[in-house]
């Protein structure tokens, strides 16, 4: 554990604001260019932002300010019905966080659904994204046609075999 990381945690980083009359959780850490972290989907319900990003946080904060965004439905975010794609929910819920903290330009990193969130971010605001970092990303808008990567993917199989096969540590 670095220095960094004793100085907060995820009962201490934690934050709610209203977006659209609706609740959603986020995380701020750090100092330093902004890097905004929405989380990634799964493996499992009950996924947050702080439980996808926990253990690399104490790095990264050294030198940014993380904004870890959980989405509607998940984590301490308030429940949500909505009648839209989903990933154009997450954004806009990304966007109103970075609106309420007055970040005008972030660098967007994501993983999984997060990949597709912080690409989704950079072309529905493209002045604000300064840097986009993405990874296991199929980049779909829930029901699209996959657009970075063929179904299934690596990831996906992966997944699959976890689910369906006993638990093995080294899968």
């Amino acid at each position: 554990m670095t220095a960094t990381t004793r100085m907060f945690s995820e009962q201490s980083s934690s934050h709610t604001v209203a977006i659209d009359g609706h609740p959603v959780h986020y995380h701020d850490v750090g100092a330093g260019p902004p890097l905004v972290m929405p989380q990634a989907f799964g493996p499992l319900p009950g996924t947050t932002a702080w439980l996808t990003y926990h253990r690399t946080l104490g790095e990264l904060a050294a030198r940014h300010r993380c904004i870890l965004v959980d989405y509607p439905n998940f984590g301490r975010s308030g429940p949500r019905e909505f009648h839209e794609p989903v990933h154009d929910l997450y954004v806009r819920n990304t966007l109103g966080i970075l609106d309420r903290l007055g970040l005008d330009t972030v660098t967007a990193l994501g993983v999984s659904t997060g990949g597709t969130v912080a690409i989704g971010l950079a072309l529905a605001a493209p002045g604000r994204v300064e840097r986009l970092i993405v990874g296991g990303c199929t980049a779909s808008t829930g029901g699209d046609p996959y657009l970075l990567a063929t179904a299934p993917t690596e990831v996906g199989r992966l997944f699959d075999e976890c689910q369906s096969l006993p638990p093995d540590r080294e899968r």
